[in-house]
């Protein structure tokens, strides 16, 4: 519940008792002094009128009550109308979706479009490619898909639709764009067929449970395209041989296309600059540096599933009961622990240009390990590298995933130049939780194995640590390589300290 609402209903709760007044009464005095009330279900909550009986049974102190409606008094007034509606934030909207893009195939370079003896005219194709129709809490997918649905969604201040993005920034390149704003297959194949390159937008969408779309209660009831998504797309692979699919989805789909086109791009949710985000990645004004951040496979291959009790579906007083059978072996771990194959690993993602990792080294510290690598961009145009850090644990520790995800950093790079990354692992990400100790607990002896790669299939790069940090060569270093002074000592102590402090700081946590 929101702070705001916490307040309303302690305003409800103060009214009604001090002033002996109905509580249709108090909330509406409520509503005038904070302007908001929590949700419907709020009386089948430990608040509204429930915190005047627990203070009447002494379970709820009337001093906290007190103080709750001091901070209200002092609270500092709300303005919910600022106007968002920016360059600035369309700017940053626009920048985060690009970025976000994950580039699955690429298949002859088909990306990024250019005009060309080959490639002169460019067919959209697909709803989803048009602009949306705006419901309230996005309970609808009609028309692309900015977001998914519940009560955290936003109101649109605008939706820049793809194929209006799309068609703007063609007539720069001097190419010509058709289009069909719809799913129906065999009409789009009567339009892609005549285009150098056919860009097909598909869907699928989910949200909150308390709202069904299209027969989806929150879950998702498949991991299938909506709207015939994939038909579409055979339909249009089979006359246009330059096909590229755009995947607008809060997940993974199945992906029986795949092998049938050229490029795919996971676009996800992009928000208001969606058209405008995804052609700046299609047309290579941007490069493309997403990654995924979860294991993408076909259904049957992960190790549980959504729950759909047949007995009450329209939810009730029970509650689904899930086992966890699988423990730790979720995503990744599942696949390594298993030995699958996945359609596309954890960390996945393309570049228009190539990188090469070299030169892992790893340091055992007191307070965590200190990773480093080299990282060269081998391509012809600038990009961004995100270098990933797996970490298998020691023997000692029984019954443990191979490996696990512990840190990331993004290198941008010109073509050409290289660069050192810098990932601290902390204490905390180097510790298991053991069920007997009932805690954490970070392993003081055997030895870690540092992986780093592009993605959880991909790690090239291994390096030993042991645990307690010590150095595995017994060589002593002569006593007189040792001494220096004091003062030069310092300096360099300080010049590391400060070095640490910063890479700490912008440590990813992935625990």
């Amino acid at each position: 519940m929101k702070f705001t609402s916490v307040l309303s209903t302690v305003a409800v709760v103060f009214a009604a008792k001090s002033l002996a007044i109905s509580w249709e009464e108090a909330d509406a005095k409520a509503r005038e002094r904070c302007k908001y009330w929590g949700p419907d279900y709020v009386d089948d909550s430990f608040w509204g009128r429930h915190i005047l009986e627990c203070i009447e049974k002494g379970i709820f102190p009337q001093e906290r009550l007190d103080d709750a409606l001091d901070q209200m008094d002092n609270y500092p007034e709300v303005n919910l109308y600022v106007d968002t509606n920016t360059k600035e934030n369309a700017a940053l909207n626009r920048k985060v979706g690009a970025d976000s893009n994950v580039l699955l195939k690429n298949a002859d370079h088909i990306l990024p479009l250019k005009k060309s003896k080959k490639v002169k005219k460019i067919a959209v194709i697909g709803k989803d490619s048009m602009s949306p129709t705006l419901c309230e809490d996005m309970k609808c997918a009609n028309g692309t898909l900015p977001l998914g649905w519940g009560s955290g969604t936003t109101d649109f201040e605008y939706v820049v639709d793809p194929l209006s993005a799309i068609t703007k920034r063609a007539k720069k390149a001097n190419l010509k764009v058709i289009s069909y704003g719809d799913d129906d297959g065999k009409k789009a194949a009567k339009v892609a067929k005549n285009a150098d390159v056919a860009i097909v937008f598909v869907q699928a969408d989910s949200g909150e449970e308390y709202i069904t779309v299209e027969g989806n209660a929150g879950d998702r009831l498949n991991l299938d395209l909506w709207h015939g998504g994939n038909e579409l797309i055979e339909a249009v692979a089979a006359v246009n041989k330059n096909t590229i699919v755009v995947i607008h989805s809060p997940g993974p789909v199945n992906v029986p296309f795949l092998d049938k086109v050229k490029g795919v791009i996971f676009a996800g949710l992009p928000g208001q600059e969606t058209g405008n985000a995804i052609t700046d990645v299609l047309f290579g004004d941007v490069n493309p540096s997403g990654h995924l951040p979860y294991t993408w496979a076909p259904r049957e291959d992960y190790p549980t599933d959504v729950k759909y009790e047949p007995e009450y579906p329209g939810g009730g007083d029970k509650m689904t009961v899930y086992d966890y059978n699988e423990g730790l072996f979720v995503g990744y771990r599942w696949f390594d622990k298993n030995e699958i194959k996945p359609t596309f690993p954890l960390g996945y993602g393309l570049s228009y240009t190539t990188f090469e990792y070299s030169d892992l080294e790893a340091d055992m510290e007191d307070d965590g390990l200190y990773v480093t690598l080299n990282v060269k961009n081998t391509g012809k145009v600038a990009g961004a590298a995100v270098p990933m850090i797996f970490l298998s644990f020691p023997e000692s520790v029984k019954d443990y995933p191979v490996r696990l995800f512990k840190g990331f950093d993004k290198v941008v790079l010109k073509a050409g130049q290289s660069k050192e990354a810098k990932i601290f692992i902390d204490d905390h990400a180097l510790s298991y939780y053991d069920v007997e100790f009932e805690d954490y607990v970070r392993p003081k002896e055997g030895e870690f194995t540092v992986f780093a790669g592009s993605n959880a299939s991909d790690l090239p790069l291994k390096v030993k640590v042991l645990a307690n940090g010590d150095d595995y060569s017994e060589d002593e270093t002569d006593n007189e390589e040792e001494e220096v002074s004091s003062e030069v000592e310092e300096d360099i102590e300080d010049s590391t300290s400060e070095d640490e402090k910063e890479l700490k700081k912008r440590s990813y946590k992935t625990y």
